[in-house]
């Protein structure tokens, strides 16, 4: 039987969001449950690390958009955000 699909979104590109999306789609343990796939925008500019801004809001935004939509599409099962 197939694993079931994860969304991982990585949250705010300025934050910790994406190291712990990376790490948690790395472990063995959450591999054991699900295949997680990495969900993550480019920011239209750069982001400066722990600084908030809107252009690092706006990437969090649209990450969670575009796993909301694969969720719609039934490519993946279930959506699981990193801290926005």
């Amino acid at each position: 039987m197939a694993l079931p699909k994860i969304a991982i979104t990585v949250g705010d590109p300025a934050g910790i969001g994406p190291e712990i999306a990376e790490k948690a789609a790395a472990d063995p343990s959450v591999r054991e449950v699900c295949e997680p796939i990495i969900f993550a925008a480019t920011p239209r500019s750069p982001v400066v690390a722990g600084q908030a801004s809107a252009v690092a809001g706006e990437a969090a935004f649209n990450t969670i958009v575009k796993a909301v939509d694969a969720a719609k599409r039934g490519e993946v099962d279930a959506i699981a955000t990193a801290p926005v």
